[in-house]
């Protein structure tokens, strides 16, 4: 940490173990993996001495599932967390029957990608203190139901941002209607709720999803027309999705309430585009 700059505000760290590869875009790894060890107590102490940062990404492509809550723990001024790779799993270090004291800070931002889903011990630890404070939310992969519905409930009166993998659920739906601030909302996949495409949440103003073949957009074209704050949808056009018999009405519906319509065929297009909005959204709630 001695050779950080003392302005920094923002460190990213990979972590490769020697089970991870590549499969497609994405890295996988081996959960059983042990061979990468943990942080030493001189690193973290060299690493608290350092600046304190504010965001901090961790992408954990081996089999050691603390590393990340190590980090984690190093800094309690951060506000916007980047987790990718291996779900942490929360226990105490001394202890394996012993559970660790909630994460300090009051996070602005969660962005959580893992190849499984992470535990409703571990979301609670990292958020315990973000109740007030939540505006993002992001689960780009799919995580189960249970913990979906917690997460949005505990931070629905917060949230500006959230992106989901999809929305299957009549329960999760009516909770993501329930979001009052709710100013963006992204889903990866095509599989999202008609109840919730019909009736969107009241301040909405930008719609991303993806849309195949069996996506219910006749929904959306209802749910859209309706809209009086909405500005902006983008859309991912999956295979079969550029044939779709209500393509021609979303397009009248956008084109009649003076919103704009993005589209792209590429999953990786598309999160640019995604990541674009959020980062106009958070420009103006700082000015």
């Amino acid at each position: 940490s001695a050779h950080l700059s003392s302005g920094m505000f923002e460190l990213e760290v990979s972590i490769f173990g020697r089970s991870a590869k590549r499969d497609g875009d994405a890295w996988v790894v081996d959960a059983g993996e042990e061979q990468t060890p943990s942080f030493d107590a001189d690193i973290l102490a060299m690493l608290r001495c350092g600046p304190q940062i504010s965001a901090l990404r961790v992408n954990n492509w081996s089999g050691n599932d603390q590393l990340a809550l190590q980090l984690l723990r190093v800094w309690p001024t951060l506000s916007s967390v980047h987790l990718t790779g291996l779900a942490p799993a929360v226990r105490s270090s001394e202890s394996p029957d012993e559970t660790i004291a909630p994460l300090p800070c009051h996070l602005r931002e969660a962005h959580l990608s893992f190849q499984s889903s992470p535990t409703l011990s571990f979301a609670t630890w990292l958020l315990h203190n973000s109740s007030q404070s939540l505006r993002v939310l992001q689960l780009e992969r799919e995580v189960s139901p249970d913990l979906s519905k917690f997460l949005i409930s505990q931070h629905k009166s917060t949230l500006s941002s959230l992106t989901l993998h999809a929305c299957t659920n009549p329960g999760l739906a009516s909770l993501i209607q329930d979001c009052e601030e709710l100013e963006e909302l992204q889903f990866m996949d095509p599989h999202v709720s008609p109840l919730l495409l019909k009736k969107l949440p009241r301040a909405l103003k930008h719609l991303a999803f993806a849309i195949d073949r069996n996506t219910l957009l006749h929904a959306a074209v209802d749910g859209i027309s309706a809209m009086k704050t909405l500005r902006r949808v983008t859309i991912d056009v999956c295979p079969g999705g550029r044939v779709h018999p209500s393509m021609p009405g979303l397009k009248v519906a956008c084109a009649i309430n003076g919103i704009t319509l993005s589209r792209t065929s590429s999953a990786r297009a598309f999160h640019a585009l995604v990541v674009s909005a959020l980062f106009s959204l958070l420009n103006r709630e700082e000015i």
